[in-house]
């Protein structure tokens, strides 16, 4: 699921952020990140009634490294590298992905993102 967040957030990278609606699995999101296609990625998964995640952590791990080895960045949305215990994704709020050209301004966008 993708939070309809105003693309204010993104500063002057809203034009280059993943559309809210785009093709195919997230995988391919990171991909577009990853040759700066898109300078922004944001996923915020669907909880439980007990406000729990179930996401797996081989839906990511590629993604994540491919965008990480390009020179971009990935965290959740207090800016904890995310990981994959038990196979599992932890992650806090959400997950932002942003290119090599957009990660210095990784923590603004994170800034942001718990304002909002």
């Amino acid at each position: 699921a993708y939070s309809p967040l105003p693309r204010t957030i993104f500063g002057n990278h809203a034009n280059r952020t993943a559309p809210l609606r785009l093709c195919c699995g997230s995988l391919i999101k990171y991909f577009h990140v990853a040759d700066s296609s898109v300078d922004i990625f944001v996923q915020v998964p669907q909880v439980d009634k007990n406000n729990i995640a179930d996401l797996k952590g081989w839906d990511f791990a590629a993604g994540v490294l491919i965008v990480e080895e390009s020179g971009g960045r990935v965290t959740d949305f207090v800016g904890q590298h995310l990981t994959f215990p038990n196979g599992k994704l932890v992650v806090q709020g959400g997950i932002l992905a942003t290119s090599v050209r957009a990660q210095a301004n990784h923590d603004e966008i994170l800034s942001r993102l718990a304002a909002t």
